[in-house]
């Protein structure tokens, strides 16, 4: 079970996510960095999901496990997905040499 500290913390995460979405969309850069927001956006919804589900199941139990490990997965699909158009972005500019071998189509 979490102690203080351990919710402080939880909490401070979930409040520091919900801010990088907030001041995305206060410097209306939702388009630009859409899939970071979409990671970010569910990160919190995410977290106030598992709180809910600990406060009234218990860190113990199978409903707080299974909600667990299937979050995760959707968090790791999205901060895959994330990280896929990072690093297109970065290597297919105009001038590198994945650009002049053909490896940044549109299409991929």
């Amino acid at each position: 079970m979490l102690g203080p500290y351990g919710y402080a913390i939880w909490l401070l995460c979930t409040l520091l996510e919900a801010a990088v979405v907030v001041c995305a969309i206060k410097k209306n850069a939702l388009q630009r960095y859409l899939l970071l927001n979409v990671n970010m956006a569910a990160s919190v919804l995410v977290s106030i999901a598992r709180y809910n589900i600990l406060s009234h199941c218990g860190f113990t139990s199978k409903e707080y496990l299974y909600f667990y490990y299937y979050s995760d997965s959707v968090l790791t699909i999205t901060l895959s997905l994330r990280g896929r158009a990072l690093s297109k972005s970065l290597l297919c500019r105009p001038g590198s040499h994945l650009c002049a071998l053909g490896c940044c189509s549109k299409n991929a």
